[in-house]
């Protein structure tokens, strides 16, 4: 019945990342024969290969060792809890950036919203506005920046200290670690490259707008002297 649990709920969620599964039957005789027909029952509503095993030393003969943790046989520095908590700080990480982004698609469009002014005031308003939104542009992924590199650090600070545990080489990583690191860095990659994009963008709309408003400057004071002009 676990295993029927199991198989559905590993078909419900990961169904197109998985090719085989494989499992192993329990000790006692009368529940391997339960576990057997069982497996029998449910293989073809799935929509990947199931494989029923009676031993690990069975299960040697389909995977790498290295691919399996300590408990079983194996030799892949692997522990659940620390999984579980890698994973959700992780999940963190992607929700936070996931969040910048939209609101850096938010602020471009308020920097390119805004239209050409029509004389000084309006033109020193929306200046300072868009200074604003600039600072935005800077600061908002500070907080999401210092949590990713905190938890790189912690990764390489884990590395070393896991490598005395597993007796590993200097060259083996733990690889659900090596996979968090990556996904961290390309989330650090994206977002400097769209902030750097974004700050382009609105320091370009700064200097039109500071060019305007010289523009309207330059017609106001003409307009003065031409009216001096005039009355003398």
């Amino acid at each position: 019945t676990s295993s029927k649990i199991i198989l559905h709920a590993l078909k419900d969620a990961l169904s197109s990342h998985l090719l085989r599964v494989y499992l192993l039957q329990p000790d006692q005789f009368w529940k391997k024969k339960q576990a057997s027909i069982g497996h029998s029952k449910e293989k073809t509503k799935l929509p990947f290969e199931t494989i029923l095993l009676s031993s690990l030393e069975k299960l040697a003969r389909h995977l790498d060792m290295k691919q399996l943790p300590p408990e079983m046989g194996g030799s892949l520095p692997y522990d659940h809890s620390e999984w579980i908590k890698l994973r959700l700080q992780l999940e963190h990480l992607i929700a936070s950036h996931s969040f910048i982004m939209d609101h850096f698609s938010r602020l471009e469009r308020q920097i390119t919203h805004e239209d050409n002014p029509r004389d000084i005031q309006s033109g020193e308003t929306i200046l300072e506005r868009q200074r604003q939104l600039t600072e935005q542009i800077h600061k908002s992924p500070q907080g999401f920046l210092r949590e990713a590199d905190d938890f790189l650090e912690r990764m390489e600070s884990q590395k070393s200290k896991l490598r005395p545990q597993f007796m590993l080489s200097p060259t083996v990583e733990v690889p659900y670690k090596q996979h968090a690191a990556v996904v961290v860095r390309k989330l650090i990659d994206s977002m400097q490259r769209r902030q750097s994009q974004l700050s382009v963008i609105a320091e370009d709309k700064i200097i039109r707008l500071e060019h305007c408003i010289k523009i309207h400057v330059f017609e106001n004071t003409s307009l003065k002297l031409k009216s001096w002009l005039i009355a003398h």
